[in-house]
């Protein structure tokens, strides 16, 4: 099995304080933005410790601890990160925000450990129609996946709570495109409650196989949907913002 690089539990554990840290330090949700993608100043306060009690603890289980940062911006349609993709070197990243807003840029590293974030961008989330997802309805972005290519080119699920589903985007020079096409999901999904919908999203890559033991996308429902949406491809039947 091929090693996964070390970086990328650094750039993981940047991600996480990022989505923890935006909602501790507001107490009210950042402003939905309407604009073109801009770029923006985000500066990185580091974590010295992962564990508060035994600061000198930097191994947890198969994981060691790299180092992580505590993020703020001035910017005030920063906060609310959910979702987080990162490149195979740990370096390049992209974030969608609850409040319908997307993030991109660079991880900085002194060594193993992660010092800053650069070339940092941000821009709106948008619909099928080009417009900015601004009605909370609407703009609850909260799964992120990378279905092919990297981080700042490639193709990507967003799965949304609230007005419930999965929409699939392309990422390239510009940031992220509008909505393409929306996932058929399974009529389960009809049942969840406003604000207890779709939190993750991830891809199975299922294929033909001789392992009968294997699962196959009958044993998944969300799975069966997408694989049949051709991952959200512009035929597939949707649920549309």
């Amino acid at each position: 099995m091929k090693a996964v690089p070390k970086r990328i539990v650094s750039a993981l554990v940047i991600g996480v304080v990022a989505l923890g840290s935006s909602l501790a330090l507001a107490e009210e949700k950042p402003a939905s933005p309407d604009e073109a993608p801009e770029a923006i100043t985000v500066e990185g306060r580091p974590i010295a410790a992962f564990d508060k009690i035994d600061a000198g603890k930097t191994h947890f289980g198969k994981l060691k601890w790299r180092g992580g940062l505590v993020l703020t911006s001035p910017s005030r349609h920063f906060g609310g990160w959910s979702g987080l993709v990162v490149d195979a070197e740990g370096k390049k990243f992209f974030s969608i925000s609850d409040a319908g807003s997307w993030m991109s840029g660079e991880i900085a590293y002194a060594g193993d450990h992660p010092i800053a974030l650069q070339g940092v961008r941000l821009g709106p989330i948008r619909a099928l129609s080009g417009k900015a997802l601004t009605r909370k309805r609407n703009s609850d972005a909260e799964g992120l996946t990378l279905v092919s290519g990297t981080p700042d080119k490639g193709a990507v699920l967003i799965s949304f709570e609230r007005n419930h589903c999965i929409g699939r985007f392309d990422i390239g020079k510009d940031g992220l495109s509008p909505a393409l096409s929306y996932v058929e999901l399974p009529p389960g999904a009809k049942r969840m409650k406003a604000n207890r919908g779709l939190e993750a999203i991830a891809v199975l890559l299922l294929g033909p196989t001789r392992d009968r033991s294997s699962p196959s996308p009958r044993a998944f429902p969300m799975a069966r949907a997408i694989t049949r949406a051709g991952y959200g491809s512009r035929g597939s039947r949707s649920r549309s913002i």
